[in-house]
């Protein structure tokens, strides 16, 4: 099996030399340049097949008026779309919760006490919590690379960043709040041609009532893994009120032990729950214990 893995490896790796981060000639105009990089971003993310490692979240916000700090610590990894995510707080290190997905259920185990049962067994993966292995580890997430909306895509410009030549896209969605508003969110993100189309910096703004604001704003840095591809190593995201104020930044950093498409085993992504656990199974509508 470590056989067809490494295999598999060299050729991801090949497939990504073929692909190249710089953009070939004689595209007819930008939608087809347009379609070519959604192609070759969704190349890119499917070419992350696994991961695993140390993720650090720091995170600053106002609360009530206040602001308010906290610092985790994400163990875990990830293999396709299964995933095992252990968190902490960082400075006590006292777990906070576990969480596994194999593919068609989540199990979620809360080790903070502050519910019961502590253990729960929910179908798919649409759950606020398992969004925080979207929003924490996931290291494919950091590049929005499954844009696939190419029909509300456009490019409206290209720059040279400090990390390389960028193509700048622009998205636009449109939908209505419950009062009857009109609501457009404006997605503009810096696609690097240089680093395996990597996502350096994005904006998002918002118009609602002929009024257009800041909402958030993302800065990638990447670096390049030992396996050849450039991935992201530290993220900062800023949101901001309809008034301009920052009211919360996150920065996600990956550890120096933060791993991709190495192997990762099937004890690396379940939870091992002790005996005498109590479980309540959301799919079942069934309570139980674990056995000793």
């Amino acid at each position: 099996m470590k056989r067809h893995y490494f295999r598999w490896l060299l050729c991801a790796s090949l497939a990504l030399l073929v692909v190249a981060a710089s953009i070939p000639a004689g595209f007819a105009d930008d939608q087809d340049l347009l379609q070519f990089l959604a192609k070759a971003s969704a190349n890119r993310w499917s070419n992350i097949r696994s991961g695993k490692g140390t993720v650090y979240v720091s995170e600053w916000r106002i609360k009530d008026g206040k602001p308010v700090t906290s610092e985790l610590t994400l163990k875990g990894a990830f293999l396709d779309e299964r995933f095992r995510l252990c968190e902490s707080l960082s400075d006590t290190d006292k777990p906070l919760l576990e969480m596994s997905f194999d593919g068609a259920r989540l199990v979620v185990w809360h080790k903070d006490g502050q519910v019961s049962p502590p253990v729960r067994i929910k179908e798919g993966r649409v759950d606020s919590l398992a969004g925080r292995f979207d929003a924490y580890f996931d290291i494919r997430a950091r590049d929005i690379a499954k844009w696939s909306r190419v029909g509300v895509a456009k490019i409206v410009g290209r720059e040279k960043l400090s990390d390389g030549q960028c193509v700048i896209i622009q998205r636009e969605d449109s939908s209505t709040t419950a009062g009857g508003q009109n609501v457009v969110e404006l997605l503009k993100f810096w696609l690097n041609t240089d680093k395996d189309y990597t996502v350096p910096k994005m904006e998002i703004t918002v118009t609602m009532d002929g009024r257009t604001v800041l909402h958030r704003t993302v800065t990638n840095e990447v670096k390049q893994y030992p396996n050849g591809l450039w991935a992201c190593s530290k993220a900062t995201s800023v949101q901001y009120d309809a008034d301009g104020n920052k009211t919360k930044e996150q920065i996600v950093t990956y550890s120096p032990d933060f791993e991709i498409n190495v192997p990762v085993t099937k004890d690396d992504l379940e939870i091992k729950l002790p005996p005498e656990t109590q479980v309540f199974d959301e799919i079942l509508s069934m309570e139980y214990i674990t056995s000793s």
